[in-house]
């Protein structure tokens, strides 16, 4: 059965990294919806490090998203995937050039005091509004079981038939949580 449930594990973790190459809404701290849909991740780093661990005890089987517990990654993954970056928080300033020469179309064509107004702009309206995270795990479990036809497929006969009922798997998905490798590794 552990095949099963580590194969549904590398399975979740495959379609978490496909929704974070995907643009998505992006929302304000207070929820307001912005007009421009994001990829999550630019550079691809942050889906690399993501791994995934099946833990099964007293008869629950539990799939945890493990991040690293070092920099960025401790700092990046509560921003993205939970409550977002608070108002009164600013970005750091060279992230913030780099996001607008890749996402702001004409960026890299201002002059550097236009470059440097929109960057304090931008800045403010961060500070006063936060960023709102995308709550990606909410419909984390939706996503995995409209892709479970091509989780299925991807098992042989002996694991179909190890395969629990899908209720079993659906309460499995609904408690997939988001934690740090050293926290895991306490469990």
């Amino acid at each position: 059965m552990s095949s099963v449930w580590d194969k549904l594990g590398q399975f979740t973790l495959e379609v978490l990294k496909e929704e974070m190459a995907k643009a998505q809404n992006r929302f304000d701290y207070f929820g307001t919806r912005k007009n421009q849909r994001y990829r999550l991740n630019n550079t691809g780093n942050f889906s690399k490090v993501l791994g995934y661990q099946v833990i099964e005890e007293y008869g629950e089987t539990d799939i945890l998203i493990t991040y690293p517990d070092v920099a960025p990654y401790k700092f990046q993954a509560p921003i993205f995937f939970e409550s977002g970056r608070k108002p009164g928080r600013g970005v750091p300033p060279l992230a913030l050039r780099q996001w607008a020469g890749k996402k702001v179309s004409g960026f890299n064509n201002l002059s550097e005091s236009r470059k440097n107004s929109f960057l304090y702009f931008t800045q403010m309206k961060i500070k006063n509004r936060g960023i709102g995270g995308l709550q990606i795990f909410g419909t984390l479990n939706q996503k995995v079981l409209e892709e479970f036809d091509r989780f299925i497929n991807s098992l042989s006969e002996e694991e179909i038939l190890e395969l629990p009922d899908l209720q079993e798997i659906n309460e499995v998905l609904e408690r997939i949580q988001l934690i740090d490798l050293s926290s895991a590794a306490e469990l």
